[in-house]
């Protein structure tokens, strides 16, 4: 009986379902695609630049076309400074994680290449 609690136990909590991947600009962006495919959004961070602008999260696989958009998440940022969230529980996500930073509102997308995105998901 021990042998199959122990072998249940490392089955269930393997140490790469644990882990938490961190994805991160290299330049100026507009947007990030973090991952596509299903996954956990633990936390963000997002420095603009000039532009004051919005975060949005969108539960997708590719980066929405500027236009109407519904994200799933939105965050005003104010020009040159950043934000940093961390979801105490994670924000799980069916068909992948994209990041943008727009410069009209919440449900309108203009993208603007002057932003720092930044990512940790499972």
């Amino acid at each position: 009986m021990r042998k199959l609690i122990l072998a249940l136990g490392l089955i269930a909590s393997p140490a790469a379902a644990q882990m938490v991947t961190a994805n991160s600009a290299t330049a100026a962006a507009s947007a990030s695609l973090v991952i596509p495919g299903p996954a956990y959004l633990h936390g963000i961070n997002v420095t603009s630049g000039a532009s004051a602008g919005y975060v949005m999260l969108f539960d997708a696989a590719a980066v929405p076309a500027d236009g109407t958009v519904a994200p799933a998440r939105c965050l005003p940022i104010a020009a040159n400074t950043g934000i940093e969230r961390t979801f105490p529980t994670p924000v799980g996500m069916r068909n992948g994680i994209v990041l943008v930073f727009s410069t009209t509102g919440c449900f309108s997308k203009t993208a603007s290449a002057t932003a720092f995105i930044a990512a940790d998901f499972r």
